[in-house]
């Protein structure tokens, strides 16, 4: 798991902790619940899958299909442009459980000929000791958005 991946997450699940503390105890509660989901989130395993996609669309609408699936099932962290032919666009998506545990999705576009794309979809996750592979479930639901177009 990259860098960036690890600090949306462990934000992420901070941000779930600080409002379950809100909610149960007022401020003092909310800022050690942040604390405690941040250092346990440090902690947790993660579940990592990929799944490689062409899909038969020039990369530029490749790209607004990317963002638009993205901005759809959940909230867009970043997007950058690695080269010409390359981007990246990284998203935090609901997964696991009734869409609760937060899955950072990240789209690798690479422009394989001017009317094909290929698109590498990697789902990362923590998971605590129910196992939901909700990295698995975030890929699979952004592929399969992907798929259908």
């Amino acid at each position: 798991m990259s860098n960036e991946e690890e600090e949306i997450l462990v934000n992420q699940l901070g941000e779930l902790g600080w409002r379950s503390g809100r909610f149960a105890g007022g401020l003092r509660a909310a800022s050690g619940g942040r604390l405690g989901a941040r250092f346990a989130a440090r902690l947790l395993p993660e579940d990592v899958h990929e799944i490689l996609l062409v899909l038969a669309l020039p990369p530029d609408e490749a790209l607004a299909l990317a963002r638009c699936v993205l901005a759809s099932l959940g909230e867009p962290a970043d997007e950058t442009r690695l080269a010409d032919d390359k981007h990246q666009l990284r998203a935090v998506v609901g997964s696991g459980a009734l869409n609760l545990n937060p899955a950072v999705v990240t789209l690798q576009l690479l422009a394989t000929a001017p009317a094909s794309t290929t698109i590498r979809v990697r789902g990362v996750a923590k998971e605590g000791l129910i196992r939901q592979r909700a990295g698995r479930k975030a890929a699979e639901r952004v592929a399969a958005r992907l798929r259908s177009g």
